[in-house]
């Protein structure tokens, strides 16, 4: 190769079957011989069946190692009775909530395996079964009917619910008054409250919710409520009262509403304050700033599993398939919930 010649410039020597009538790397055309299909030897094939086998054994014995923890845990666990409402049925509540996790079992172990089906189970059994990890708030799909009506239908329809609840139950109102004044809530706080009352339970005193323990008027999970009772004294009327009791049920709305105040450094003669205990109400305080933070700087959280892929298209999403979406749900039910308590407080004030 002399000083001047480039690597490209000089042709490699052609192999055995470029020499046979294939493709020459100088580009003449050429026919290229059909290869051999490799025959695969009587050794190889029973090797290949007995590793199939093997591993097909295998995920069958892990599978059924899953399914007897699962049951073994399941047993376990009803050595102390599922979350139940005031008077409900506990052997009732157990056998239907045992149904629910074996379904939601099998339904992930058929798509995504064993292992992904077991994570998720024991999240969801421990959520069902205990209401861990629960927010407060019912099953939003009862709230949509009236919810996603355009604004002027919302209104119409919030403001017949309070001038019902003024005929029907009107001490209400006063409870609603005296709670807010009792934890500080400002003169926005008995509208608040009562807007909040009004999108979580259609003041149904008896209001439960299918998916949590959320029980009454405030739709407050078991956890939420002990807390409640923690915070009274030993002398308080309203101490060991049911969720299902409209003073103390009311009373705890104002209770957290002053929590959620001050764990997410509300201001309640802010504008938007309604909406944003609305959040908190709905997600925690936790998870109201964890919204806070994403409006501020797009850092998005996760959503719950409960609703991915559902479908809110009144509230901005036509499906949920991430945190915005999510996001958008939830700031625009606290837009309707913010709605509801600028005018329930001019109809309080007329």
């Amino acid at each position: 190769m002399s000083g001047t010649e480039t690597i490209s410039s000089v042709e490699p020597p052609k192999t055995e079957a470029q020499k046979q009538g294939g493709e020459a790397i100088t580009g003449k055309p050429g026919k290229p011989e059909s290869a051999e299909p490799v025959q695969e030897t009587e050794e190889a094939r029973k090797a290949r069946e007995e590793n199939e086998k093997a591993k097909k054994a295998q995920e069958e014995a892990d599978r059924a190692e899953a399914e007897k923890v699962l049951k073994e845990g399941l047993e376990g666990a009803t050595s102390q009775n599922p979350v139940t409402p005031e008077g409900g049925n506990p052997e009732g509540e157990k056998e239907d909530m045992l149904r629910k996790i074996y379904e939601h079992f099998m339904k992930i172990e058929e798509t995504e395996g064993w292992a992904a089906a077991m994570g998720s189970t024991i999240w969801y059994a421990m959520k069902l079964w205990f209401g861990y990890g629960e927010e407060e708030g019912g099953d939003e799909d009862e709230d949509e009917d009236e919810d996603e009506k355009p604004k002027e239908e919302l209104l119409n329809s919030a403001k017949q619910k309070l001038k019902e609840l003024q005929e029907k139950n009107p001490t209400w109102i006063e409870m609603a008054s005296k709670a807010a004044a009792r934890y500080d809530l400002g003169p926005k706080g008995p509208a608040i409250i009562l807007a909040i009352m009004r999108h979580e339970s259609r003041f149904d005193p008896k209001a439960k919710a299918e998916t949590s323990s959320a029980l009454g008027l405030g739709q407050f999970i078991d956890g939420t409520w002990n807390e409640f009772q923690n915070s009274l004294s030993a002398g308080d009327p309203l101490k060991d009262k049911p969720r299902t009791d409209p003073e103390a049920a009311i009373t705890a709305m104002a209770w957290y509403c002053r929590k959620n105040t001050d764990a997410c450094a509300l201001n309640p003669e802010q504008s938007d304050y309604a909406a944003r205990l609305y959040e908190a109400h709905h997600e925690g305080a936790g998870g109201a700033k964890v919204l806070t933070k994403y409006r501020q700087d797009g850092t998005e959280g996760t959503v719950p599993e409960n609703y991915l892929g559902k479908a809110y298209p009144s509230f901005g999403a036509p499906k949920i398939e991430s945190f915005k979406d999510y996001a958008t749900v939830i700031e625009n039910m606290a837009a309707r919930v913010q709605d509801v308590a600028t005018l329930y407080q001019t109809e309080l004030e007329s």
